[in-house]
């Protein structure tokens, strides 16, 4: 009970979306942003916009829709989102699945965004790969990643764009209006 209490109080922000995020996922990001130094709330909207709280998802860019053929008896979730010309594919399932997946597209040339956070393939290891579904390292990684845009970037809109976008010219900003409005109405009316 005490323990429950002590989350309570010193992460009472977060709380208050229990529904939404596990406690399991709301301490990981409590010691995340002790270890980084960046807000929690932050790093909640980032972890919010890039994988809706779901540590086990992958998500990639392809021409046409994508779609698996059950080999195993596992559990695989495919979304073939619209974008543009193309196809947004998110695939949700169990950790060990998504590591196979996510090393088989990245062998094909796929840019593959992996974990909570969604770590760019671009940033991660053959090493790390194995670990990047842990949520622990994922958010260290992550939040490794967001610092670096933080100290390259002069203003926060950029760095939240260099998180999502990379090297990318940015040109409207869409990312960070998003985060922006997330963050907004989830954290306007809260109080330190």
């Amino acid at each position: 009970m005490q323990q429950y209490l002590a989350i309570f109080f010193f992460f009472l922000p977060l709380e208050i979306f229990a529904n939404q995020i596990s406690l399991d996922i709301a301490n990981a990001l409590k010691k995340a942003s002790l270890q980084s130094g960046i807000d929690k709330k932050m790093l909640y909207t980032l972890a919010k916009i890039e994988s809706e709280f779901n540590p086990h998802i992958i998500a990639f860019v392809s021409k046409k829709k994508f779609n698996i053929t059950k080999e195993s008896k596992r559990e695989i979730h495919i979304k073939n989102i619209p974008y543009k010309d193309k196809y947004i594919v998110q695939i949700r399932t169990d950790k060990e699945t998504l590591k196979h997946l996510a090393s088989q597209l990245i062998r094909q040339g796929f840019s593959v965004d992996m974990g909570l956070m969604q770590i760019n393939s671009s940033n991660v290891s053959q090493k790390e790969l194995e670990h990047i579904f842990d949520l622990d390292f994922n958010l260290a990684k992550s939040t490794y990643i967001l610092k670096s845009c933080i100290k390259q970037k002069t203003y926060l809109r950029e760095s939240i764009e260099y998180y999502n976008k990379g090297l990318r010219k940015v040109t409207n900003y869409d990312y960070y209006k998003k985060f922006k409005r997330s963050f907004i109405k989830d954290f306007a009316n809260i109080k330190n």
